[in-house]
């Protein structure tokens, strides 16, 4: 029977660590907004980026509210390379989810930088896609 109670508290450990993990609500996404530094090391080189992009909902009075929202970006592959475009508007395609704390997060498949000149010819980011 104590063999049992352990297994059991095991299993239950396990499975709150899987589902607490930042997948609770995945979703593939293209986002248009800018890149904003969010974290820097001792010698000032950004550490962390986030993609901020504002949203905009007619209110039930027919007024535009606007809310910006923020997604962390993971710093992997894709992702570490937005760390060099701190303040530069870019459209980022890839998987969106929501940690238990309500956090945001976005793994970058692709991006593309869009210049300030034309913003209807981006850039396209050199590296492929990840997958």
């Amino acid at each position: 029977m104590r063999r049992i109670g352990q297994v059991f508290w095991i299993t239950l450990a396990i499975l709150l660590s899987i589902f607490t993990e930042r997948s609770l609500a995945q979703e593939q996404v293209t986002l248009f907004g800018f890149v904003k530094a969010i974290d820097w090391n001792d010698d000032g080189d950004v550490i962390a980026v986030a993609l901020v992009y504002d949203i905009q909902e007619e209110n039930d009075e027919g007024d535009i509210e606007t809310y910006t929202v923020e997604y962390l970006i993971e710093d992997d592959n894709i992702g570490g390379k937005l760390l060099e475009h701190d303040g530069e508007t870019v459209e980022v395609t890839g998987n969106l989810s929501e940690d238990e704390a309500g956090s945001y997060y976005l793994k970058v498949k692709s991006f593309k930088l869009i210049t300030n000149e034309d913003e209807d010819s981006p850039e396209e980011n050199p590296e492929e896609p990840q997958e």
